[in-house]
């Protein structure tokens, strides 16, 4: 026999013996019902049979399961997009359609991009015609710039290829959205005409590995590439598996292995699974690394069945293991790709995965910066999870094992060994994925409870905050919150309880973090430790007003037992008084799991790097870059410093989104040096250094306000005390909190991002994106933090918030804050905060006493009239799309001509931005004049440092940023003494505007001169529930009068039109665009146009 005849043999042998993975028959075709794949629309109807009857269609309805055609009979003018169910990146779409004659249709790739049906040569109207699509969709860097554009790969109508490698450099006209994305829904628009269609598919690929051609019609290298899912197919074929496995869905036969559709997700899943000698059981991902294992080492992970009438039972441990010369990796590999295309359609893999052709290299979780890693040191991060809220408290310890302590039940709500966590849900575009269980993990179960010891209230029930801290994806709980008709203030004061933060001592490296919270007037720390064999140790100590009583999984904890107190029907009871109680139990754990291996990187203290830098700035100012530090293992690590505070002594306090908190020190040779000072804060945007060395700070982040203190003198916090968490959060990757900022009258102060609702779990008011999920989305709030031993008081200080990115407390001790861009936002605004105001987005009035979305009372009709009107309008794509923190030039001259005026950055347009402002009859309105922009990422945090030069935190993940950097830090500095020509501010006269200039002008420049060079423009936004607003009421402005003062620093114009006509009921202020056209206006170079746009409401008296 032939050694290929050996392997075929060999492989055959596998199959019919294997427990862990397979295949079988295809499932039988049926019909694709488009139903199934497409969002309700009032515009189609469902038909069992379509014919054309001159230019109309003849059309006939049966039962609705024989009703599979979609039917639009053709309002173009009215038609809207019918949008798909799925989202995909790389796609192939595949339907039968049918058009009357001069009917035209267009369907929609990603919604962006246009395939136009009905106007091809090769189209036969008044017939069935087929289209099939492969697509590859843009690419985009970590910053979100887009790196490639979309690509047509392939198009064919009725089998005819009418488009092949076409480049699409940006979305069509109609497109469902005015902006592109790395994955998107098709849609269908009927524009023309009646319009059928049937048997449509939509499906995912992926086309990473083609090279796109130069241009239009190029060739790529799709020859040289193979498809992974047809070679695991053919591969899997011939093995013979569908003797031991059915791959149909819900297939009834009894099989000696596992049913594998639905078991190889695009997202891991769990799969049960029977370890050990002792039969322990433990939830394992069932992805790559697990059908590896399944294929060498079987009998290690026995699958429990899922189905059928051995539902819950282990399948038999009869399966040999194999080698690499049976069955090579690459094979397992193209196996796997083919296993995750059986799965229904949100779940299913790429059913085409070109790649090239050689052995796949084999994945290291130690390179993977994603993979969050324990050394010997245990590791705490929040974040949310399936299964956990969003304010989840991960904790890692050094043996391995691992679990999540839960805000929302006050108990720890999942336990797993191996890897730590898997951060690619939350560090990758713009997060809201979620966090996973780490590499090579299993969980271990908690049968059906969902606490492993959890504390009662009086009443004997378990704390539930379910309805500020749903579990992460579990939208019908959000919707009950945010639609309850009682208050959510009464629904905290019901729970009567609190968490109140964790601590851990920072020099016992291996010590677990003792979770503190109240239960009625019970004040409790519970520390639990798992030991490598099984033991778990949970302590209570605290004070205790009334007895108190906690639940004990009893199917998890074997054999418990208490220092103190009494345990009776899986209750332990512990007396009124001082209490300090340890009960010891022991529980099911693998004795066989990974671990990361020793790091030699010592991560806690790291010099600082600084680069040399550029940027489009004026004269005088140059630019450096800081270089980040390392992870525990010695690893990039995404480094969005967000939040920063300058202390008395000189030290930067650095708050990250997802890397911790660092001090940014003078080592003893006056050098930078990276310390790390905590770790585990999830998306943190702010932090106020309370002390002199910011070794006592208080920082935001998306779950919580908490104060963070190193107590024991290391330099490294071990303790953090919650001092605000009132408001939902429910995991939504935007439901950010911002700030805090300190006011003048030494509270703190927050805002509270809306959610993205766009999946219906947020109250969006008419909107189409963002809204409330209930509790205080789109508030800013008070939070009094005085008491350092208490929680915050907190007041409800102002509501009608969007996307309030920017916070920042002015020189005369007013609250400032910016607005993205959006619904109810014609473009992003500057405005001052006061108590009780109402800023424009009528979401939040959700929260308002005796509310609910249906309450007419918060209509947004009943509003509009009542919004604070904006001091500053940015103009959009113009100047901002996505502005963040003001900052105020306080350094007294040490940074140029601008002192005073406010700076402020934005992420999309990566660009530094300054305002003047001024009063004019009572009302507060400026100018905002570009200033510097090509920094490294997108501008969200300017400070002042002590010696007048300008620090910028940067981020460009998940929204583009020109910048093309993910994230970067930068420092600007004057050179103190060149003043580049500029627009220095811009003020309203009685009819016209003042421009102060830093330079004088030229000599040779009169008036006359400038009339030629000076463009007055304007225009207003007006404030809607659809997204954004174009620039409405334009007119071109004429000057009829030009003057120059006497120093040729100022240049005074007169406007002949001083009034326009409203053009919409919600209009804005008048944004006036002056342009001066620098040749040769001054002595010394300058930009080729300067620019000011001035938020005008009053001219002048």
């Amino acid at each position: 026999m032939s050694f290929s005849k050996k392997l075929i043999a060999s492989i055959a042998l596998v199959c019919t013996t294997s427990t862990a993975f397979a295949a079988g028959t295809e499932s039988p075709a049926v019909k694709e019902n488009p139903l199934a794949s497409f969002k309700e629309s009032p515009e189609w109807s469902s038909a069992a049979a379509v014919s054309v009857v001159g230019k109309k269609f003849q059309i006939q309805k049966k039962q609705p399961e024989e009703n599979t055609i979609l039917v639009n009979n053709g309002d173009g003018a009215k038609s809207k997009h019918l949008v798909g169910k799925h989202s995909f990146g790389d796609t192939l779409v595949s339907m039968e359609f049918l058009l009357p004659q001069d009917s035209t249709a267009k369907v929609y790739i990603h919604g962006h991009y246009a395939i136009e049906l009905g106007t091809n040569t090769k189209s036969k109207n008044n017939e069935w015609q087929t289209l099939s699509v492969k697509f590859r969709a843009p690419r985009f860097n970590e910053a979100s710039e887009k790196a490639q554009p979309a690509l047509l790969l392939e198009v064919r109508i009725n089998g005819e290829v009418v488009s092949n490698n076409q480049i699409i450099n940006t979305y069509s006209e109609n497109a469902l959205t005015n902006w592109e994305s790395p994955a998107g829904q098709t849609t269908i628009l009927a524009d023309k005409g009646p319009f059928a269609f049937r048997n449509f598919k939509a499906q995912p690929a992926d086309y990473a590995n083609i090279t796109p051609p130069e241009k239009t019609g190029g060739a790529t290298n799709e020859a040289e590439l193979i498809d992974y899912v047809a070679l695991g197919k053919e591969t899997f074929e011939s093995f013979g598996c569908n003797v031991c496995h059915s791959t149909a869905k819900n297939d009834p036969t009894v099989t000696t292995g596992p049913n594998l559709f639905g078991l190889f997700t695009s997202e891991p899943r769990s799969r049960e699974v029977v370890e050990g000698g002792e039969g322990h059981r433990f939830n394992i991902k069932a992805d790559s690394g697990y059908l590896h294992r399944s294929v060498r080492a079987p009998t290690d992970q026995i699958a429990v069945a899922e189905q059928g009438a051995k539902k819950g039972e282990a399948y038999p441990p009869i399966m040999p293991p194999f080698n690499a010369q049976v069955i090579t990796d690459t094979q397992i590999n193209a196996v796997g790709a083919y296993l995750a295309t059986l799965n229904e359609p949100q779940n299913q893999g790429p059913v085409v995965q070109l790649m090239k052709q050689g052995p796949v290299e084999k994945y290291d979780p130690i390179a993977d910066r994603l993979q969050l890693l324990v050394d010997d040191q245990v590791r705490v991060q929040r974040g949310p999870m399936t299964g956990v809220s969003g304010r989840a408290i991960h904790v890692g310890l050094v043996n391995g094992v691992n679990y999540s302590f839960d805000p929302r039940i006050l108990a720890i709500a999942k336990i797993w060994q191996g890897g730590f966590l898997d951060m690619t849900g939350e560090l990758t575009n713009r997060g809201g994925k979620g966090l996973k269980i780490g590499y090579e993990s299993r969980e271990i179960s908690l049968g059906d409870k969902e606490y492993l010891f959890a504390p009662l209230n009086a009443a004997g029930k378990p704390i539930d905050f379910s309805f500020k801290d749903a579990k992460f994806g579990d939208t019908q709980t959000i919707k009950q919150s945010f639609n309850s008709k009682e208050d959510h203030l009464t629904q905290l004061a019901a729970v009567d309880a609190q968490f109140l933060g964790y601590t851990r001592n920072s020099k016992d490296k291996s010590q677990a973090p003792s979770f503190r919270y109240r239960i009625g007037q019970n004040t409790l720390a519970v520390q639990t430790t798992f030991d490598a064999n099984g033991s778990v140790s949970i302590n209570v100590s605290g004070e205790l007003k009334t007895a108190q009583t906690f639940a004990l999984n009893a199917g998890t904890l074997l054999g418990a037992k208490t220092t103190a107190g009494k345990i009776e029907n899986d209750l332990l009871t512990l007396p009124a008084g001082k209490v300090n109680a340890t009960l010891t139990a022991k529980i099911g754990l693998s004795g066989n799991v990974w671990h990361a291996p020793k790091s030699t990187f010592d991560s806690r203290k790291q010099s600082l790097k600084v680069l040399e830098s550029k940027a489009n700035m004026p004269a005088g100012y140059s630019i450096e870059s800081y270089y980040p530090p390392k992870d525990n293992f010695g690893r990039e690590q995404l480094f969005e410093a967000l939040g920063i505070a300058l202390t008395a002594d000189g030290t930067l306090v650095v708050a990250t989104r997802t890397a911790g908190i660092w001090r940014l020190v003078k080592d003893k040779s006056g050098k930078g040096e990276w310390q790390l000072f905590a770790e585990g804060t999830f998306d943190s945007l702010g932090v106020v250094a309370e002390d002199k060395k910011g070794l006592t700070v208080v920082a935001g982040q998306k779950a919580e306000l908490t104060r963070i203190s190193d107590t024991n003198g290391d330099g490294i916090a071990d303790t953090y005390a919650t001092l605000f968490d009132a408001h939902s959060y429910h995991g939504n990757y935007h439901s950010y909190m911002h700030g805090p900022v300190r006011g003048a009258d030494g509270a703190y102060y927050v805002s509270i991002n809306l959610a993205d609702g766009s999946d219906g779990s947020a109250y969006n008011a008419g909107g189409k994106y963002m809204g409330s999920g209930g509790g205080f989305a789109g508030w800013n709030i008070r939070v009094d933090a005085s008491n350092k031993n208490d929680l915050g008081k907190f007041t409800l200080w102002a509501n009608g918030l969007r996307s309030p990115a920017g916070l920042g407390l002015s020189p005369d001790n007013r609250l400032w804050y910016s607005d993205n861009q959006g619904e109810y936002m014609g473009t992003s605004k500057i405005f001052v905060i006061e108590q009780n105001k109402f800023y424009g987005h009528p979401s939040s009035l959700v929260d308002l006493p005796g509310m609910t979305p249906d309450s007419p009372e918060i209509a947004w009709e009943k509003y509009a009239d009542k919004a604070v009107k904006a001091a500053i309008l940015l103009p959009h794509n113009s100047v901002a799309n996505s502005p963040g923190n003001p900052a105020w030039d306080t350094t007294k001259g040490k940074f140029g001509a601008y002192a005073g005026q406010m700076l402020i950055g934005d992420q999309t347009q990566s660009n530094l931005l300054r305002v003047n402002t001024e009063v004019v009859d009572g009302v507060e309105q400026g100018s905002v004049m570009p200033f510097i922009d090509s920094l490294e990422s997108g501008v969200m945090r300017p400070v002042f440092l002590p010696d007048g030069s300008l620090l910028l935190g940067q981020t460009g993940r998940g929204w583009q940023a020109k910048g093309g950097h993910v994230a970067s830090m930068q420092r600007i500095v004057w050179d103190g003494k060149t003043v580049s020509p500029a627009i220095q501010s811009t003020h309203a006269t009685s009819n016209g505007f003042t421009l102060k200039l830093t330079q004088p002008l030229s000599d040779s420049i009169d008036s006359a001169a400038l009339q030629k060079l000076l463009a007055v423009e304007s225009w207003v936004y007006r404030d809607a529930p659809d997204y954004g607003s174009d620039e409405l009421g334009k007119a071109m402005e004429r000057i009829t009068n030009i003057s120059i003062s006497a120093d040729r620093k100022q240049i005074t114009m007169s406007l002949a039109e001083l009034g326009h006509a409203s053009v919409h009921p919600q209009q804005t202020a008048r944004v006036y665009h002056i342009s001066l056209n620098n040749q040769k206006l001054f002595k010394d170079a300058a930009a080729a146009q300067l620019h000011a746009y001035y938020t005008l409401y009053k001219f002048a008296k």
